[in-house]
């Protein structure tokens, strides 16, 4: 009789994200590039919880871990 082994899906242990900022000097938040390149002071348009929203990228694509998300 074969054993069948269960492997358990391991998390990446960090994520890709953006800083994006929606007013000079508030608070910063990450944001899931989605495959985009994104550059520190490009303008983007984010999908929100109040909707679509302007905001300016304070740190372009780079990788935290995921203990911070």
């Amino acid at each position: 009789m074969e054993e069948e082994i269960l492997s358990t899906p391991q998390q990446p242990e960090e994520a890709e994200v953006v800083d994006i900022q929606f007013r000079t000097g508030q608070k910063v938040y990450y944001f899931d590039p989605a495959g985009l390149q994104i550059k520190t002071g490009d303008h983007v348009i984010i999908d929100t919880a109040r909707g679509p929203e302007f905001g300016i990228c304070a740190r372009g694509n780079h990788t935290i871990p995921m203990k911070d998300v």
